[in-house]
Formats: C-alpha cells, sequence, structure tokens
C-alpha cells in the first residue's frame, strides 16, 4: 500500500506510522515507525508580463501575472513582486489560481522582475522576466520599427497607411528624415509630438488586413507618457507637488485638478479602446501642462 502526504510535518515531530495485521482467530500484531516528509518550494511560472507588448512608455502600468503550484495541498502562501527598481509589491495570501500586480516605472531602463510565492514553512519559488521601459522618444521609434516590420504584409493600402503613420511617428522613412513625433519629442515640442501621435493613430485605425491593435494601444500609451510628465513637471513648477501646499494658488490647483482630470479621462477612453479619444484627452492635458510650466 502507500500513502501520499498532502503537508510536511513539523520539524522534529516526524509521522508515526502504525501496521496492524488480525489472523482468524483474532490474534493480533502491530508495529510502528516515523517519517520525516520534507516541505517542497512552491514552483511559480510567469504567465504574462506587459501584456504581450514589447515594451511599456514610462509611467505606464505594467500588468504582471504568474501561477504556481506546490504538491502540499495544504500549505498556505503569500506572493511578493520585485520590479528590480527599489520597489516591491507584497500581495499577501495568494491563491493557486494566480496573481497579479502592475507597477509604473519612473525611469526608463531594462528591469529583471521577479515574483516569488512563499509556503507556510518559508519555502520559497520565485521566477523572473525582464521589462523594456522606454521614454516617449524612444518609444516613437521602437513603434516606427514595428511598423516598418510589417511594411510588404498587407495589401497596396495597407502599406501606405501603415507608411503615413511612420511619417507621423518616426524618424526616417525610405531614407527621408521626417519630422515625426520622436523627433518633435526631443526637441521638446509635447503638444506638436501629441497632433503627429494622433495621425499616426488615425492612420492605423484604417487598416483591416493587419491586427495593428497592440501598436495602436502603445502609441495613446506613448501619449499618456507625455501627459503625466508634463503634468509631473507643472506641478513641480508651480510648487504644486502637494495641492495643499502655502506655495500653490487657488488657480494654480485649479489648472493643475483640470489635468488630472483630462489624464484620468484619457486613461477612461484608452481602457475602453478608444484610441483616438484618449489621445485628445491627454494631447489638451500637455497644453494645458505646458502653459502652467511643465
Amino acid at each position: 500500500m502507500n500513502h501520499t502526504y498532502l503537508d510536511n510535518n513539523t520539524p522534529g515531530t516526524p509521522y508515526t506510522v502504525s501496521s496492524a495485521v488480525t489472523d482468524a482467530a483474532g490474534a493480533a500484531a502491530t508495529d510502528s515507525t516515523t517519517i520525516d516528509v520534507a516541505n517542497v518550494t512552491p514552483e511559480v511560472t510567469i504567465t504574462g508580463v506587459m501584456a504581450g507588448r514589447p515594451f511599456a512608455p514610462v509611467g505606464i502600468d505594467v500588468p504582471l501575472t504568474a501561477t504556481f503550484t506546490d504538491p502540499g495541498t495544504h500549505d498556505t502562501h503569500v506572493g511578493a513582486v520585485t520590479w528590480g527598481d527599489g520597489s516591491a509589491t507584497n500581495l499577501g495570501a495568494v491563491q493557486r489560481s494566480g496573481l497579479s500586480a502592475t507597477h509604473a516605472f519612473a525611469s526608463p531602463g531594462n528591469y529583471q522582475v521577479e515574483a516569488a510565492v512563499t509556503d507556510k514553512d518559508n519555502g520559497a519559488g520565485t521566477a523572473t522576466t525582464s521589462v523594456t521601459v522606454l521614454s516617449p522618444a524612444a518609444a516613437g521609434d521602437a513603434i516606427t520599427g514595428l511598423l516598418k516590420g510589417l511594411l510588404g504584409r498587407g495589401d497596396a493600402q495597407t502599406d501606405a497607411l501603415l507608411r503615413t503613420a511612420i511619417d507621423q511617428l518616426g524618424s526616417r522613412n525610405s531614407g527621408v528624415a521626417t519630422n515625426g513625433a520622436a523627433a518633435l519629442l526631443r526637441g521638446g515640442d509635447r503638444v506638436a509630438a501629441l497632433e503627429k501621435l494622433g495621425k499616426a493613430e488615425t492612420a492605423l485605425r484604417a487598416v483591416t488586413r493587419l491586427d495593428v491593435a497592440a501598436v495602436r494601444l502603445l502609441i495613446a500609451q506613448t501619449a499618456q507618457s507625455v501627459a503625466q510628465t508634463a503634468a509631473g513637471n507643472a506641478r513641480a513648477a508651480a510648487g504644486c507637488t502637494v495641492l495643499t501646499a502655502t506655495r500653490c494658488t487657488a488657480t494654480e490647483r485649479k489648472a493643475i485638478t483640470a489635468i488630472d482630470q483630462l489624464i484620468t479621462s484619457g486613461k477612461t477612453a484608452l481602457g475602453s479602446s478608444a484610441y483616438a479619444t484618449a489621445i485628445a484627452a491627454f494631447k489638451d492635458a500637455t497644453q494645458r501642462a505646458v502653459t502652467l510650466g511643465g
């Protein structure tokens, strides 16, 4: 016979295994022994990061999902994610059905992200993945590269729309320099850059032969990154990092509140895939922030 233990024993207190045999006359014999059952650490698998996208612009929430297995079915578990930038998300109790967390990175870079699950016996399992975070200008370049990789995969009309988007976004198309969003961002003209981002998204919205939804989302997220950075700069310039600060005037508080509301509106539109609406809100927020000193 065999038996599967569903949990390890307490250290120093092994399980006692007893057996008994009784014959037809009722005579019985017994014996026993002890057995130590070791804890097995959870095995963690990261099932998704950035929803499959190749990078995230600065300041955009990066989602991570993971699952884990543990043969000790009576174990309880806690989870945590360390993001590689000095911050961590403690998830508390987690279930085998999975764990999830999100994080917005404040600076560009390549980050090593670790998901960890620890059982009640302090056995810890981990899994790691890398996350690439780009500045808005670098994101514009990267999106241009993604679109160039799609050329020739559809029909002539598709290629024409892709080239229109490339012209609006990028630095070069067919060897000719263009005044695209990436170049404008590097030059500091954020409002004009968002205008270009909007035109690029409009061109891609007309593409029907290829799935460019993920690229359109990246364009809208790049616009969000620009707006959030401009809003932060405006707060700092006005001395309104905290809206209740004495230096922050009533007029400045009102202006910053309006900017924040526009960014929130843009994020809501982005969440429902209304990318053009989102970019328009982010552009309006950026224009207001620039006027305020952002």
